[in-house]
């Protein structure tokens, strides 16, 4: 007997309940950490683990990237593409 084996990368999970989340009306943004602080660790771990640009991520996330980039500015980091990290 053969065993189905599904093998799920952390984006497909993300992406998932994203565009679940969006068919139920809410806001993708609403999916995101609200604190400034750990919303700069998770959006540089997505972009360290699993994104080429904040372009990719938030196309893929279907998330503002100019909210973002807005957000973490406004504690200091600003988005380095060189690096792929806000800093």
């Amino acid at each position: 007997m053969h065993r189905l084996q599904l093998k799920w990368k952390v984006t497909d999970v993300i992406i998932f309940c994203n565009n679940y989340v969006n068919k139920k009306g809410k806001d993708p943004m609403s999916a995101i950490p609200k604190d400034p602080m750990i919303l700069l660790s998770y959006i540089n771990t997505q972009l360290r683990d699993n994104y080429s640009s904040l372009k990719e991520l938030c196309q893929a996330m279907d998330l503002d990237e100019d909210q973002i980039k807005k957000t973490l500015s406004d504690i200091g980091f600003e988005y380095e593409p060189e690096q792929n990290c806000f800093r």
